[in-house]
């Protein structure tokens, strides 16, 4: 589902560019309870979102789990796949 949602906005944004409408960017906002992508599955999604041929600017990004750890490396996870 996700993957499809990810394909659906690229070929949006290539079927809008094409037709001559200005398109800026792409904004993203993700929040995950309990089940959190990891880090390789978000680099995945933003470098398929690359694929438009417009800037990806990040506008929110939150996720809840019990454990602290899980928290921590969540963060990370992401914080190293959207900084490559």
């Amino acid at each position: 589902m996700i993957l499809l949602k990810t394909q659906t906005v690229v070929d949006e944004v290539k079927r809008l560019r094409s037709s001559g409408v200005p398109v800026d960017g792409i904004g993203v906002n993700a929040e995950f309870e309990d089940v959190i992508p990891s880090g390789p599955l978000i680099a995945d999604r933003i470098d398929r979102l690359a694929e438009a041929g417009v800037p990806i600017w990040i506008t929110g990004y939150s996720f809840s789990h019990s454990d602290p750890a899980v928290r921590a490396t969540a963060l990370q996870d992401f914080l190293l796949a959207v900084a490559r």
